[in-house]
């Protein structure tokens, strides 16, 4: 079964907006984030006309979030405190390591 014949995610594609404005009216996506800044954007402005960046936010901080929420509501509410926390899209450079342990 790929995505296309998955139950309900046609509806969810033609919905989607519908979700998401229904999350901020909840509140969410209201901060002073850059996502939120791209969620409030695009009230006025097509998805088709986000920059690339903007974009990306939101593929990655948006959507999500608004999939969590249609398909595990359950457990929607931790993910979004989760993913809003403030270090949770930092970049973590490990690459060093902590050879000695300290």
């Amino acid at each position: 079964m790929n995505i296309e014949e998955m139950p309900g995610e046609n509806h969810f594609q033609n919905s989607f907006l519908e979700y998401l404005w229904a999350l901020v009216d909840q509140g969410k996506f209201n901060d002073d984030r850059p996502e939120d800044a791209v969620v409030a954007k695009l009230r006025d402005t097509p998805l088709d006309d986000l920059s690339y960046d903007e974009y990306l936010l939101f593929e990655e901080r948006v959507r999500p979030l608004v999939e969590e929420w249609h398909y595990r509501w359950q457990t929607f509410e931790d993910e979004y405190l989760t993913r809003r926390s403030p270090d949770y899209y930092d970049v973590k450079d490990d690459s060093q390591g902590d050879l000695f342990g300290d």
